[in-house]
């Protein structure tokens, strides 16, 4: 005992380590995605052709209650150059262009900026202007093409003037951006409006089917595949994306923004909690350890002040990293399934989704240029994808499953219906049975209270009148034996030991009156091929006839009945008789007769071998 509760920390201590070098390992492999994702053959501000790139202009920094031209801080900046930046901060981007074809400056597209924008081309102001009451206009979302009108453009220089607001605390960034030709630019537009704004909206619209549709399955099955925590995930997910995809309808209360935060940390906790249902795994290591991360950035929220040198959000989405890496390592560490591991598939697209998703977060809040660019919408793309997929398989699980239980219940039914075939087939056999037994009882009684009490009162009148006819009397005795015989067989069915005692027991009175007796050595295990009742009556028919023949015309005084598994012998100690002469006697002069013995051994399929001697007779029936 002593030496196992040693043993158990050290378990406890490898189990760690083990779980510990795990994290380490997904960690590294998503550093390795995203610097994989640095080297893909993109640029990140390329040149396009029939337009000018601007990589510079002069800054200037104000309070937004300044005047125009009232820079706190004027310099020259190369794009893009973020500035930290508060709500009452502007910054203002002046680009001066000499054109002397008005043709090469018929458009203008801003790729990125951050955060709301106003742009101003030789003093007229080109996009809507807001009251100051209302919330700023978000452009941060997405490329921003404005067409030059002729009456702004003059002849040699073209003054541009960019300026930048935030509603909050953060950045604002200007980034290189293109002046040109409208129909070149309007192209390009369209291809980054595609690849930002559209793809977010596009998985926004998609996260929002799911969402129904996760509903609908868990209202049909609450309990099963986790679908309540696939409805959570996506529901975290669209308002998550409501942000991205549509920034000037999200509201701007500071309430939605704790809302919008949560949701991204929920997102990730109900993925794990969806996976978890998906795959099971009794340690609940991993929930604790997840619980434990979502307290702790809820309070780096509540707080809101900036720890160890680094802004509240970004430790909070190093913490949302925190729970992808768990979630990742956890995948990475369940053992196989049936030989197959299609966690592994599912390891590798969330990775990948994490991998892009920290673009996003590093382009926020590194130096810029770190990234080529942030991929969050392809992130989300990502995202579903496995999500769907990790539904596609379970729903390919279940239709194995129902195929198995389908193949089960089917050779079940089969077999039940076999079983109940054979019910029916006893009942049948068994109301069978009970109608024969019903009609053999009525047979017996009218045999006994009819033919039977004739012949017995027959008999008694013989005797009280004094008309003595031995024959005739013979002939009455003999009738009511076989009457009796057949009786027996009746009640008695098939039972060849039991049907020779009831013959020794209505004939014992017949040995009695002729001085003789029986010497019985039946076997109880003798019985005949294919056994029938009417085979055992012609069976006991032949013994009766045997014995009272040996009785009436051999003057035996001992009969010996014997019988085997497939034999019976009747031996007597009489005179014996010349059987040659017997067997074409008729069946009147000697009861049955010889012949008609032979007959109905022939007629059930038994062999009849009758020797006779001074000495006795032998009847030996065999099969």
């Amino acid at each position: 005992m002593a030496g196992q509760a040693g043993t158990l920390p050290a378990r406890r201590l490898r189990f760690v380590a083990q779980r510990l070098l795990i994290h380490v390992g997904v960690a590294l492999w998503i550093v390795v995605l995203v610097l994989a994702l640095q080297i893909l053959p993109m640029e990140r501000y390329p040149e396009v052709a029939g337009t000018q790139r601007i990589d510079a202009a002069e800054l200037c920094l104000r309070q937004s209650e300044a005047q125009d031209g009232a820079c706190a801080v004027t310099r020259r900046s190369t794009l893009p150059d973020p500035i930290s930046a508060d709500s009452d901060t502007v910054a203002t981007y002046r680009i001066n262009l000499t054109v002397d074809d008005r043709t090469h400056l018929q458009a203008l597209l801003i790729p990125r900026a951050s955060d709301s924008l106003q742009v101003t081309v030789n003093g007229t102001v080109l996009t809507p202007t807001r009251d100051a009451s209302e919330p700023l206009w978000h452009d941060w979302n997405k490329p921003t093409f404005i067409g030059l009108p002729a009456p702004v453009l003059r002849d040699g220089d073209t003054t541009i003037e960019i300026a930048l607001r935030r509603a909050n605390e953060g950045r604002l960034a200007l980034y290189p951006f293109y002046v040109g030709n409208a129909a070149v630019l309007q192209a390009e537009w369209l291809e980054q409006f595609a690849t930002g704004p559209g793809t977010i909206r596009m998985n926004w619209a998609t996260t929002l089917i799911q969402v129904l549709a996760s509903l609908a399955l868990w209202r049909m099955s609450p309990r099963s595949l986790g679908f309540g925590w696939l409805a959570l995930t996506m529901g975290a997910a669209l308002v998550f994306g409501s942000e991205w995809a549509f920034p000037n309808l999200a509201p701007q209360h500071p309430l939605w923004v704790a809302v919008w935060c949560f949701s991204i940390q929920a997102m990730v906790y109900f993925i794990f909690r969806f996976l978890l249902g998906f795959f099971g795994d009794p340690s609940r290591m991993y929930l604790r350890l997840m619980h434990g991360v979502i307290v702790l950035n809820t309070l780096v929220l509540i707080v809101n002040r900036p720890m160890l040198g680094f802004a509240p959000g970004a430790i909070f989405f190093a913490g949302v990293a925190v729970l992808a890496l768990l979630t990742l390592g956890w995948l990475l560490s369940l053992p196989r399934r049936g030989g197959k591991q299609p966690h592994m598939t599912l390891f590798f697209m969330f990775s990948l989704a994490s991998a892009l998703a920290a673009t996003v977060w590093i382009d926020a809040f590194w130096p810029p240029g770190t990234v080529l660019a942030p991929l969050g919408p392809q992130a989300m793309t990502i995202l579903i994808i496995g999500l769907s997929w990790s539904l596609l398989q379970r729903f390919d699980e279940l239709r194995r499953q129902r195929d198995r239980l389908h193949a089960s219940l089917a050779e079940q039914v089969e077999q039940k219906s076999a079983e109940l075939e054979a019910t029916y087939a006893a009942l049948a056999q068994q109301s069978q049975r009970r109608l024969i037994t019903q009609e053999r009882q009525r047979i017996m009684l009218d045999l006994h209270d009819g033919i039977g009490g004739q012949l017995v009162n027959t008999l008694a009148y013989m005797e009280n009148s004094g008309h003595q006819d031995p024959v005739l009397q013979n002939a009455i005795e003999d009738a009511l034996r076989d009457m009796g015989l057949m009786i027996d067989s009746l009640h008695l069915e098939d039972d060849i030991p039991v049907m020779l005692g009831m013959i020794r027991n209505r004939l014992e009175p017949l040995l009695h009156r002729h001085k003789a007796q029986f010497a019985w050595q039946v076997d109880a295990t003798t019985r005949l091929d294919n056994q029938t009742p009417s085979d055992v009556l012609a069976l006991m028919r032949i013994v009766q006839e045997a014995i009272s023949n040996a009785v009436k015309h051999s003057s035996a005084t001992v009969i010996t009945v014997q019988s085997e598994d497939r034999a019976i012998r009747i031996t007597d100690n009489g005179c014996g008789f010349d059987t040659s002469k017997a067997s074409e006697a008729l069946p009147s002069d000697s009861g049955l007769g010889l012949r008609g013995m032979r007959q109905r051994a022939a007629d059930i399929g038994i062999q009849l071998d009758v020797r006779s001697s001074g000495s006795g007779t032998v009847v030996h029936l065999f099969w």
